[in-house]
Order: structure tokens, then sequence, then C-alpha cells
């Protein structure tokens, strides 16, 4: 039998699932809709889930290991700049 685990990959305010890999390198086949949070049964092993968010720089990349009948998480933070925000917060 295949141990599994789950991974929810999630991200503050909200992010997109760019990729997860494995600890081989091997890319995780991933859903149509990558928004988190993103619920994800995988085999048990380490994994590497890499996210983005249109608003911030760059991506955030975070390393998981997935236990047997576990659950694993991902919570990165994005610092974005929301303009109509800032502009109402001007005057």
């Amino acid at each position: 039998p295949v141990v599994e685990g789950v991974l929810i990959a999630d991200a503050l305010p909200w992010g997109e699932v760019v990729q997860i890999r494995g600890a081989d390198g091997q890319p995780v086949t991933l859903p149509a809709n990558r928004s988190t949070p993103l619920r994800l049964t995988l085999p048990a092993g380490d994994y590497t889930v890499t996210l983005r968010h249109p608003n911030a720089a760059g991506t955030a990349e975070e390393r998981v290991t997935v236990s047997d009948r576990a659950i694993a998480r991902t919570n990165p933070r994005f610092n974005v700049v929301d303009i109509d925000n800032l502009l109402d917060a001007g005057g």
C-alpha cells in the first residue's frame, strides 16, 4: 500500500501554486485551479512548493514533509501593495 498524507498549500493574503517537486526533482501534477488554499493528497515524502502572488515581487519557496495520514502546510506571507488602499489612505 502507498503511504499518503495531505499537503495544504496556503499563502497570505493568497497565492497561486506554481509548482511542487518531490525530493527526486520530479514535478507533481497540479489541478487547473492552483489558487490557495490548495489541498492535495500526496505520497509521503519531502516536497518543495513554489507559490506566487501577482502583485508581489518574486516567488516563495517552502519545503515540507508529507507524512503518513498527516497534514503538512505551507503558509508564506507575500508583501503586497494594494494601490487602491494606498491611494485611499493618502486621501
